[in-house]
């Protein structure tokens, strides 16, 4: 028997505040604990997340500066008979953003045509050929969906030619901007804003919805664009939070009675069941969006745009079933080249361990399926993926898929100097390379991959809610979960877990054996059938084991019942201690997130340094005390000593001389986890002698400042920072922030700067800062590295762990020997003394560290300290270091 390999991260259940939210909107605790997990941590952050709509939006053309402009043009272009090209993309966001921008202007009358490059001749994004035919065709206006922001080149030839160009994209800004009339795209404006997530089809939908507003036909034209923007949204795989979550669910909702004729063939075609009042985006993920995106992939794009702009229903058909049989060829490709790659794996006996990235090429493989196949390796090896297709040219064609610890885009920088055209984002990206440079590749991405990935995460990665046991799951909740919808990226379908689950019974199904069927004992004498997708290699499971899954319908011959849809499965928990089973992270970091919870019921929370006890004291109630029951965790010793001539010091608590285990309650005396452990006597603990956890905790001071730097407030595009010339700033420049602008340096100033920490023995002319370390410390340790001459400060907040989520950190170091403090909190975004807050909060004195305040005090002065005004900033770094 053998078991999938994954690492579980289960979230940190808050008991308090679940409660809370729960009798405030009628849900169940465990969903309740589902909307926390989604960052609803209070009752009107619930409210809102269930009924999006009540959340007031900020104008659009507040928000984009160019949105006026851009309406002007398209109005003008409109009433002067002036002909208008829209150049798309081939992937479903693309198609579909052509779509509803056509639809739209041949509404309000527009000459309106379109082009979309050749994926397998051209690649992506409007160029040079396609402007040049535009031009010779008549347009005057060229207007980019999902695409245009990173084509300098095509759209500079577009102005020479005397076109107007109106760029709507969504991809990451480059260091200089195309020369366009108008840029619409989210990545320049407010991170903050409801917009920032939306798709190219969310930049289309908005110019489109105002477009018609000016027109005085919005109410005939406001549904299909809803089901456009819909579709686009969710098979781009675009974040279902904000202004996208509630779209998306109006569109869902217009879907089965969609106003569109090659929607309603596409349905048809898909068998999917119109008789729900609202589809599901899983509908859309697994139904409608592949057969768009095969198309894309595999097809002429042509085809997707007749499908979704015809209003002849017969037309529309054909369509659909065109789309149908490409998604077939395209399922056949992934299948075999899924096996071909297997198979490599396997006959080349690749130790993923220590390489930490799976690159994986072979000639005769489609590139444009092959992204499909890394996700699917991604999500059986649980390591970044790079695989490719040698094509006919001798170049490689790369697809990566990333896990979240190894981001892809920094990983496509780490390789610039070997590879051609690519890009890409933290989880995923593209590129070509000759292929004589494989061996090198492999090389180098083995030394990114080992430098920002440790063994254990080497693991498929299964984000977990909250626990369930099996006898609550009914039609009632599974029709409550329907409440959070739609889910998505970002807002993810509930899993739950289920200890020491009981298997009856099991088999395999499927054409090759891959689906795996089970039978499960629900604890009160009936069943429950669970379902796992591509695990039939793992039948038999052992009898007794731990399963995390989603809730899912069945409908079968006119009968639905509920079952389970596995992601997860380990080794049981002792079955004989059922409540111990949940780890530090069920228990003590509950209590935190109690104190959090509990915040208006006058909840107070003490770190009794003295006895080395985490007590939860209350009016009602007082010395009530709690206590890890699994694992026993003994607080270590404080020692300092000297490296270097650099303090460090090794960190350590005093000693616990409780090692504690709690006597179980027999499980007719169950009940709630967090509940039993609480109303435990103290008298009830007694000592144990072993499983103990004995971290050294280390914290290294900076050296001395050498010299003390001239500081300026950086005003750039920090996205970019395409309004700052680089090469005039004192050289060299060493660049430091939280997320990465996408810098593209030329050739000849590649020597002039490093990025992220100091690489040269001599000084640096300018260190620039698109957003603040996590502490002084660090900023200490940057500038006595860097010796800069200039200091360059910018203002990009950098997003960090809530309390409940730095907790759950926390929990997960379990074991570890040591921990680095400093390189934590440069990991986490945090200051160490806000580690060392919950390390206190979990009972350790930490007594070699400075005084902490709470966990939450800790991160609201984090806050502060980004927020610091660039001169009070300066002023206190250069009073600390002048002295």
């Amino acid at each position: 028997m053998s078991l999938p390999i994954q690492r579980w991260n289960i979230a940190p259940p808050t008991p308090q505040r679940a409660e809370a939210i729960a009798q405030a909107t009628g849900l169940p605790s465990i969903l309740a604990q589902v909307l926390i997990n989604r960052g609803a941590t209070t009752q009107n952050q619930a409210n809102l997340f269930l009924n999006p709509d009540r959340q007031s939006l900020a104008d659009p053309k507040q928000e984009f500066a160019d949105l006026l402009p851009s309406l002007d043009l398209l109005e003008q272009a409109i009433n002067q008979g002036e002909k208008i090209a829209i150049c798309g993309d081939y992937d479903a966001d693309g198609m579909t953003s052509t779509a509803l921008l056509l639809r739209v202007l041949r509404q309000l009358g527009a000459q309106a045509e379109y082009a979309i490059p050749s994926r397998m001749q051209e690649g992506y994004g409007i160029n040079q050929r396609i402007v040049t035919e535009l031009k010779s065709e008549g347009a005057s206006i060229i207007l980019t969906v999902d695409n245009g922001i990173a084509a300098y080149d095509a759209i500079a030839h577009a102005k020479e030619l005397g076109l107007r160009v109106i760029i709507t994209d969504h991809h990451d800004i480059p260091p200089q901007l195309p020369p366009a009339d108008a840029i619409l795209n989210p990545k320049l404006i407010d991170p903050q804003s409801p917009y920032y997530t939306i798709a190219g089809v969310g930049v289309a939908y908005l110019l489109a919805v105002e477009l018609a507003q000016r027109f005085n036909q919005l109410d005939q034209l406001i549904a299909p664009c809803l089901e456009l923007f819909a579709l686009g949204t969710i098979a781009d795989l675009a974040q279902l939070t904000g202004i996208n979550r509630r779209l998306v669910k109006r569109g869902l909702k217009l879907l089965t009675q969609s106003q569109i004729p090659g929607i309603q063939a596409l349905i048809d075609v898909s068998q999917i069941a119109k008789d729900k009042a609202t589809l599901k985006p899983e509908a859309i993920g697994f139904g409608l969006g592949p057969r768009i995106n095969a198309v894309g992939r595999i097809g002429d794009p042509q085809l997707v745009i007749e499908l979704l702009t015809t209003d002849d229903m017969a037309i529309a058909l054909e369509r659909a079933m065109q789309c149908e049989q490409i998604n077939q060829e395209r399922r056949r490709l992934c299948s075999e080249i899924e096996k071909e790659a297997i198979e490599l794996v396997e006959r080349s006996q690749i130790d993923l361990v220590d390489c930490r990235v799976l690159v994986l090429v072979k000639a005769g493989w489609h590139h444009g399926v092959i992204g499909i196949v890394a996700s699917r390796l991604l999500e059986r090896y649980g390591v970044p993926v790079f695989i490719g297709a040698i094509e006919a040219d001798g170049n490689i064609r790369f697809s990566v898929r990333g896990i979240p610890e190894f981001n892809v885009f920094d990983s496509l920088v780490y390789i610039k100097d070997i590879r051609g055209k690519g890009g890409g984002h933290p989880a995923a990206g593209g590129f070509t390379m000759p292929a004589e440079n494989l061996p090198q590749l492999k090389e180098r991405l083995r030394e990114f991959a080992r430098a920002c990935l440790s063994p254990d995460q080497i693991k498929p990665l299964v984000n977990i809610d909250v626990q369930a046991d099996l006898r609550q799951i009914n039609q009632a909740l599974l029709d409550q979960i329907d409440v959070l919808h739609p889910c998505g990226i970002g807002n993810a379908e509930p899993i739950f877990y289920t200890q020491n689950a009981r298997i009856l019974s099991q088999q395999t199904r499927g054409k090759q054996r891959q689906v795996l069927a089970l039978e499960v004992d629900r604890g009160d004498g009936s069943i429950i059938k669970a379902i796992a997708w591509r695990w039939g290699e793992y039948c038999p499971i052992p009898y007794c084991v731990d399963l995390a899954y989603k809730l899912k319908a069945n409908h079968w011959q006119g009968k639905t019942s509920i079952e389970l849809e596995l992601v997860g499965v380990r080794e049981p928990s002792e079955p004989s201690e059922p409540e111990q089973t949940s780890d530090l992270e069920d228990i003590a970091v509950n209590k935190s997130n109690q104190r959090s919870a509990g915040s208006n019921d006058n909840t107070k929370h003490h770190n009794n340094a003295s006895n080395n006890q985490l007590s939860l004291i209350t009016d009602q109630e007082q010395d009530r005390m709690v206590k890890p029951a699994k694992p026993v965790i003994a607080k270590p010793k404080v020692t300092n000593k000297l490296s270097n001539g650099q303090n460090e010091q090794t960190l350590t608590s005093n000693s616990i001389s409780d090692r504690t285990n709690v006597k179980s309650p027999k499980p007719s005396e169950q009940g709630n986890l967090t509940e039993s452990i609480a109303n435990l006597n103290p008298k009830s603990i007694q000592t144990q002698s072993n499983q103990t956890w004995l971290p050294t905790l280390t914290y290294k001071t900076a050296p001395a400042i050498e010299n003390i730097p001239e500081w300026h407030e950086l005003i750039a595009d920090l996205n970019t920072l395409a309004t700052v010339d680089l090469t005039t700033l004192p050289q060299p420049v060493l660049l430091y922030g939280y997320d990465r602008p996408e810098l593209e340096f030329k050739a000849q100033l590649n020597g002039d700067f490093d990025c992220d920490r100091p690489k040269r023995r001599h000084k640096y002319g300018s260190l620039v800062l698109w957003s603040l370390p996590p502490s002084m410390t660090h900023l200490n340790w940057l500038i006595a590295l860097a010796k800069p001459q200039q200091v360059y400060l910018g203002k990009q907040m950098p997003t960090y762990p809530t309390e409940s989520e730095l907790y759950q950190k926390v929990a997960t170091l379990i074991g570890q020997p040591s921990l680095n403090l400093l390189e934590l909190a440069q990991t986490w975004w945090v200051a160490p003394s806000t580690i060392v807050a919950v390390l206190r909060e979990l009972g350790y004195a930490c007594a070699g560290f400075a005084p902490t305040a709470s966990p939450e005090i800790e991160l609201a002065n984090l806050q502060r300290w980004y927020e610091l005004p660039i001169d009070k900033l300066a002023q206190i770094w250069i009073d600390r270091n002048s002295s």
